[in-house]
């Protein structure tokens, strides 16, 4: 029978050959693969053994009798992205690429940073208030993915770890001409150093490939969500009506057409943006009063929404105006 949890004279081996040999034992890997899938700790040190090496082993893994195995800023960066040796005309493209990104920031509510995953990092975040959890630009720089690690809830880090792992999956999957063009879209919480906890909606889409096709720099844009919880994941592609769900029950992505909205909608939400009343955008558009109430029923229940503040909210993040 398969052992249903770590023993401890596995976790002492698991210590001795991480803290001792040059490699991870093969042996071990296979006890490891062999161990019962529903003993998520592990579950999780099995395929962490299969995507790092040793060093970033001994930075990633805290083991102890019956407490979760921790791990690291390098679970973000998977090892089918690793992006080494750049060549010249690779270097050659991103030069002041950073100027017009700081342009946009300036002229937008919306928090952006970019990050480099030849560095491991954040190359550039903007100063907008929204991200930051209180800290100055250039901190949450500096902090780089341990920022998640101190401001994103415990649930919801495993939800990020899980996305960087289903969305490289996806990427892996699409044509490398066709990889800038794709965006993926989800929404976690942010707690504040105050207690405050937020919902944020986070997308992220690649600004330079390597000649083989692996991100090397992408651009997160970080607005207030519209959903009521974390998660929502969706991949899109510029210029395509398909949009790719994630089931997180179900544990697999599924395909649904762009939501579309009529023309008469459009306007009750671009009024609606300027604050405009029903009575004021019945005038405006010639139409009754009972008309717009009936425009704002039908744009309600196409976004699945409860009020007018989280249709705007909802069309503005799913670029529906």
């Amino acid at each position: 029978m398969m052992p249903k949890s770590i023993s401890k004279p596995l976790i002492k081996s698991i210590k001795q050959s991480l803290y001792t040999n040059n490699q991870i034992d093969t042996v071990l890997q296979n006890q490891y693969l062999y161990l019962r899938y529903n003993n998520r700790d592990v579950a999780s040190l099995y395929l962490i053994i299969k995507r790092f090496s040793v060093r970033d082993l001994k930075k990633s893994i805290y083991l102890k009798d019956k407490q979760p195995i921790m791990v690291s800023e390098n679970d973000f960066f998977s090892s089918r992205n690793t992006v080494n040796d750049l060549g010249k005309n690779e270097v050659n493209q991103v030069v002041n690429y950073l100027e017009p990104i700081k342009a946009f920031a300036r002229t937008t509510y919306k928090s952006i940073y970019v990050i480099d995953y030849e560095k491991k990092g954040f190359e550039y975040v903007s100063e907008n208030p929204l991200f930051l959890c209180g800290h100055t630009a250039e901190e949450v720089r500096d902090l780089g993915y341990a920022f998640y690690f101190k401001y994103v809830i415990k649930e919801d880090l495993d939800l990020l770890l899980k996305i960087n792992t289903i969305g490289f999956d996806f990427y892996e999957k699409i044509p490398i001409e066709d990889r800038i063009y794709h965006t993926i879209s989800y929404d976690f919480h942010l707690k504040n150093p105050d207690g405050k906890v937020i919902l944020i909606n986070q997308k992220l889409t690649p600004i330079f490939l390597t000649n083989d096709g692996k991100i090397w720099k992408a651009i997160c844009i970080i607005s207030l969500s519209s959903e009521h919880n974390s998660g929502n994941i969706k991949i899109y592609k510029k210029g395509d009506n398909q949009i790719f769900k994630y089931d997180l029950e179900g544990d697999f992505w599924k395909a649904t057409e762009k939501i579309s909205l009529t023309n008469r909608e459009k306007e009750v939400l671009q009024f609606s943006t300027r604050g405009f009343t029903i009575g004021e955008i019945a005038e405006a558009i010639f139409v009754s009063p009972d008309t717009v109430k009936f425009h704002r029923r039908k744009l309600f229940d196409k976004l699945e929404v409860a009020n007018i503040s989280e249709a705007i909210a909802h069309a503005t993040n799913n670029r529906l105006i």
